[in-house]
């Protein structure tokens, strides 16, 4: 039986400096799994507010709390979170089972040789992707919903109860963005993690999201799907 995570916001708000991007403290709890995605026009703070959920960064005000402590506490000694680009590293000659594999080395010495329960976790987060296939293909010769894919298999082999997701599918096709919300959707259900993934597209929100976080007017909503149609989930985003 997977064990229950609690994240919970008290009070917080974030920003730079004395330049909060919110006009009032927001407060929440979430109980995994839970596959939230966060939503906002250019500008509105999803990003920051990703990095304080993570522990990257702090609050301006109040704490955010993991299993009952702080996420900037947790973020220094790993192991709680892992986080998922949109970007691709700089590197010409790395294979997919290299770069997935690098998930076991965030927090842990490099050169130590990986357990058999660590090479068991591997090959499931690369069933589990799609990706079993690409193994010996090298990153840069794949295609960005492959290399999503792979990220994301490199996050599931850190086996963290929460995934930040930042603009995933930013440079990806209709069908591959289906295709990546379908597989968090299924991996937050089937490992109850509790993942959240920022978005601009209100059209695949609308059909494949659960709850939505929406930053708007520097207010933070929490809106179940149900509450939103297509054309007031695209005039929030404008």
């Amino acid at each position: 039986m997977k064990t229950e995570n609690k994240l919970i916001l008290e009070q917080i708000l974030w920003g730079y400096g004395n330049n909060n991007l919110v006009s009032k403290p927001v407060s929440a709890e979430i109980l995994s799994p839970a596959f939230i995605l966060l939503l906002g026009a250019n500008g509105t703070g999803k990003s920051t507010l990703l990095k304080v959920l993570g522990g990257l960064i702090n609050a301006t005000a109040g704490k955010v709390m993991f299993n009952g402590e702080p996420v900037n506490k947790l973020s220094k000694k790993g192991g709680f979170v892992s986080f998922v680009f949109a970007s691709r590293p700089h590197v010409d000659f790395m294979k997919v089972s290299d770069l997935v594999m690098s998930g076991f080395y965030a927090h842990n010495n490099p050169f130590a040789k990986l357990s058999r329960q660590q090479l068991e976790r591997y090959e499931f987060a690369m069933r589990m992707t799609g990706i079993t296939a690409l193994k010996d293909n090298y990153i840069n010769k794949i295609s960005d919903g492959e290399f999503q894919k792979a990220m994301i298999a490199r996050a599931l082999v850190q086996d963290t109860p929460l995934i930040i997701l930042d603009e995933p599918t930013a440079f990806l096709d209709y069908r591959s963005k289906r295709e990546l919300f379908e597989l968090l959707s299924q991996i937050a259900k089937q490992e109850s993690k509790i993942i959240f993934a920022s978005t601009h597209d209100p059209d695949l929100a609308q059909e494949r999201g659960e709850l939505f976080w929406l930053i708007k007017n520097k207010e933070l909503q929490v809106l179940q799907n149900a509450e939103l149609g297509n054309k007031k989930l695209k005039d929030e985003l404008i």
